[in-house]
């Protein structure tokens, strides 16, 4: 849900509608959507809350902790990619080990364009303008 909130409350969307599939342990090849539940985008973290606490988790989600990570990262891509390149593509990670880096736990690597191809990676195509 904390996806799902995160990628809609930078749209502006207000709700949301996700497909429910068959258990999870079936393959994912053959599962079916069995339900459409609508969300509002302003009502997830509170369902997360709650998803968590009913598996025995404990702590809350927060908004604007996830607001602020995300800032801090995009804040940390802009310092370090320092050029566009058809050649290669970064990877961003987070080491929570690792809090007291000079730039925080993030941490990236340059990966050639193809091997990034074929890996799967997926691509941000502009961060700027949540910075402003």
């Amino acid at each position: 849900m904390q996806r799902w909130w995160i990628l809609n409350v930078l749209k502006g969307v207000g709700t949301i509608h996700a497909g429910i599939h068959n258990p999870s342990y079936v393959k994912m090849d053959t599962r079916i959507v069995q339900e459409i539940r609508s969300y509002r985008v302003s009502d997830l973290p509170g369902l997360a809350t709650e998803k968590q606490e009913a598996m025995g988790r404990s702590g809350q989600w927060n908004a604007e902790t996830a607001l602020g990570f995300l800032h801090a990262l995009l804040t940390f891509v802009m310092a370090n990619v320092v050029e566009s390149s058809d050649h290669f593509v970064y990877e961003f990670t987070c080491q929570r080990d690792l809090p007291n880096q000079l730039n925080g736990p993030f941490v990236f690597r340059e990966i050639p364009a193809a091997k990034a191809a074929e890996e799967g990676h997926n691509y941000i195509p502009d961060v700027k303008h949540f910075l402003d």
